[in-house]
Order: C-alpha cells, then sequence, then structure tokens
C-alpha cells in the first residue's frame, strides 16, 4: 500500500542562500531558516506550499520570510 511508505530525500543547505522548505512542517523549516538569520512568518497550518522569498536567493540577515502553510 501506498499509505505504508516513507519516502526521505536529503536536502542540502547552501550557506548564504535561501533553502527550499516547500514541502517541510514548520517544526523543520522554521529552525533551518531562522539559522539563516531570516524572520519567519507562518501563515496557515500543515506543510509549506509556498515561500515569499525565491530558494537560491542571497540571504539577508534580518529579513522576512513568510511561509504560506496548508
Amino acid at each position: 500500500a501506498k499509505d505504508s511508505v516513507i519516502e526521505l530525500n536529503n536536502r542540502y543547505i547552501k550557506t548564504g542562500l535561501i533553502p527550499n522548505v516547500k514541502g517541510m512542517g514548520v517544526k523543520d523549516a522554521v529552525p533551518i531558516l531562522e539559522m539563516s538569520g531570516l524572520y519567519v512568518v507562518i501563515k496557515g497550518r500543515g506543510s509549506v506550499i509556498s515561500q515569499s522569498i525565491s530558494p537560491g536567493s542571497r540571504v539577508r540577515k534580518g529579513e522576512e520570510i513568510v511561509l504560506t502553510l496548508i
């Protein structure tokens, strides 16, 4: 049954670049972004479906990033 399988994927985070947190839960996404020096705003509950700053952009310490969850 497909529901009984858990798929794990590695995510590589490059220092100084905005990571892609789409598909992550808030408990995983927020610490990663905060460790990068970003201020995180959360809208909704569940998994991240979008982020206000594109992955791969340069990090500017203290910048606000909005995560939309569903």
